[in-house]
């Protein structure tokens, strides 16, 4: 499993696990992608956080690199996301699911340190 934080300049979201192998920035893995070096998501799940363009470019790069599973994980509804109407459309249609109203509490690693799940707390509208 990885996870990346979908924001345009590395930002550290203040939970526990975030520094688990496995977690990326998306300034991280989009720079490596322009470097040429190409992460391994194959058949993998990938969750990302954050509801910008910035996460949907991610999103939508993770799976074309062949995750099994993409999850955007929003602590808003989808109309409060700032990526642009076509980009949150186009994920959605290249099969990432989009989580909303759901804020990361923690992320979990296994003994050997690699993230295994992201816990989240709903959230209410209002």
């Amino acid at each position: 499993m990885y996870i990346s934080i979908g924001a345009h300049t590395h930002k550290e979201i203040g939970i526990e696990g975030e520094y688990s192998r496995g977690v990326i920035s998306a300034v991280e893995m989009l720079r490596s992608i322009g470097d040429n070096t190409m992460p391994d998501f194959k058949d993998k799940a990938v969750v990302v956080i954050g509801g910008g363009n910035v996460a949907m470019d991610v999103a939508r790069t993770a799976k074309r690199l062949g995750a099994a599973e993409v999850n955007i994980v929003y602590r808003r509804r989808r109309d409060d996301m700032t990526a642009l109407p076509d980009e949150i459309e186009g994920a959605i249609a290249e099969g990432c699911q989009l989580l909303q109203l759901k804020a990361p509490s923690r992320i979990q690693a296994g003994k050997a340190g690699d993230v295994e799940a992201l816990w989240v707390k709903p959230q209410i509208a209002g």
